[in-house]
């Protein structure tokens, strides 16, 4: 076995180092090439759900009520449902509103509707707890 490494070294250094070079192929090909597309695709993807909910944004501004404060806009790109989700609130004297929107379908995903009475303020439409069990699932906070 020791003359085999005596006689054979420059080969076993070059069939180790052959091996090594596959592997570090392999490896930028089947793992960090992937990865790269997919951050790639994932800063696209964002930037583009902040351009798209934007505009729904100065349209719902365009639209609103002059005796309600639209809150500020949340964007996230949902990569689970591969849309565009638009979270805001609208205020006035006796109503609260919190919802979370689909920007490309323009459908509402959750919401959460409070009213004010003599005792206080009350959901209407939801829950609290399910508000807030919705947005960790969506937008993971």
């Amino acid at each position: 076995m020791n003359n085999f490494i005596k006689d054979n070294w420059f080969k076993l250094i070059i069939s180790v180092g052959i091996i090594l070079v596959c592997i570090t192929i392999g490896y930028y090909f089947m793992i960090y090439l992937p990865k790269e597309r997919a951050i790639k695709e994932d800063l696209a993807n964002q930037i583009k759900c902040q351009q798209d909910g934007t505009e729904l944004y100065k349209s719902q501004l365009k639209e609103q009520r002059q005796d309600t404060i639209l809150g500020n806009p949340e964007f996230k790109f949902n990569n689970k449902l591969k849309t565009c989700l638009y979270k805001n609130i609208i205020v006035s004297s006796n109503i609260i509103n919190n919802f979370i929107i689909d920007v490309y379908t323009n459908k509402e995903i959750v919401s959460l509707l409070k009213i004010k009475d003599k005792e206080g303020w009350k959901d209407v439409e939801g829950s609290s707890l399910n508000w807030n069990l919705k947005i960790i699932e969506l937008f993971g906070e």
